[in-house]
């Protein structure tokens, strides 16, 4: 069993800019990775990820990557907000995958995408 919750550590919020959110990935109660993010203008930006897996191309990474997104997607709009966007390396086929697209310096998803339709990496099971 995972679960995705908000870090009250503050000695690893600390490496983050101020206003940042850090959500903490875990299974069985063993800390896997994270995601990271912040209000910028009229979207909010992932800041930083890790997938606690080692290929970043593997389904797996997806299935952790889809959980996380979605979870920010998920704050976002309760705080209505409809977008999210990104610069971050390495990730690439992942969020194209899930329907972010090339938005000058940044990757950027809006959120009616994310939550209605298929993204191509789920193959039709997470809808």
């Amino acid at each position: 069993m995972f679960s995705i919750l908000p870090c009250k550590d503050e000695s690893k919020l600390s490496s983050f800019p101020y206003g940042t959110t850090l959500l903490i990935y875990s299974e069985n109660e063993q800390e896997k990775g994270h995601i990271a993010y912040a209000p910028n203008k009229s979207a909010v930006e992932i800041i930083s990820m890790d997938l606690g897996v080692e290929d970043v191309n593997s389904h797996e990474a997806f299935l952790v990557a889809d959980a996380l997104i979605r979870s920010v997607g998920s704050i976002a709009l309760n705080a209505s907000i409809i977008t999210l966007c990104t610069k971050l390396q390495g990730f690439e086929k992942i969020f194209a995958d899930m329907g972010f697209f090339a938005n000058g310096e940044y990757m950027t998803l809006y959120l009616n995408k994310l939550f209605s339709g298929m993204c191509k990496g789920c193959s039709g099971g997470c809808h």
